[in-house]
């Protein structure tokens, strides 16, 4: 009993002083992955991973050809070899360099146009469609409904983008 009476106390001091406490998907709460069964846990790893700004992980979510897209854009910028930070890229992988850019570009709440903060937007998953290795979830953000790809890679399901 003794125990007891010392863990709810415990409990009730951390409830008082405010001590964050986060639970994994806390940043999530109250959006419903439940109509998308097949696609719903690699979004919500991806959307996680943004709130997260676990950059490797958002990676790790994405499709060969989203990868592609970073490939290009840091070929294109080792092109640009006067450009500040040329020295800072010019070995990365694009793996690497997606990481770089994320974390330069997300740096500033208030200014990064690509930012998306999921936490700040009300979602609702509508369902999905698998059409063998493409897929898309329909969903709301904030009332205006739209569609996320997928695709099939390795039997893995990637994100593909908008």
């Amino acid at each position: 009993m003794k125990k007891f009476t010392v863990i709810v106390a415990a409990v009730c001091v951390i409830v008082l002083v405010g001590c964050p406490v986060k639970k994994a998907d806390d940043t999530l709460t109250g959006t419903d992955f439940s109509k998308a069964v097949t696609l719903g846990p690699v979004y919500k790893k991806y959307m996680q991973a943004n709130v997260d700004k676990d950059w490797g992980t958002a990676w790790d979510c994405m499709s060969a050809a989203m990868h592609k897209d970073a490939e290009k854009l840091l070929e294109h910028h080792k092109g640009l070899k006067e450009s500040p930070g040329y020295n800072t890229i010019k070995d990365m992988t694009a793996r690497q360099y997606y990481i770089h850019m994320m974390k330069n570009v997300r740096s500033d709440n208030e200014s990064a146009a690509t930012q998306t903060d999921y936490t700040k937007h009300k979602y609702e998953i509508l369902g999905e469609e698998i059409h063998g290795d493409d897929a898309t979830i329909t969903q709301k953000v904030d009332g205006e409904e739209g569609k996320i790809k997928f695709v099939k890679e390795d039997g893995v399901w990637k994100f593909n983008g908008k």
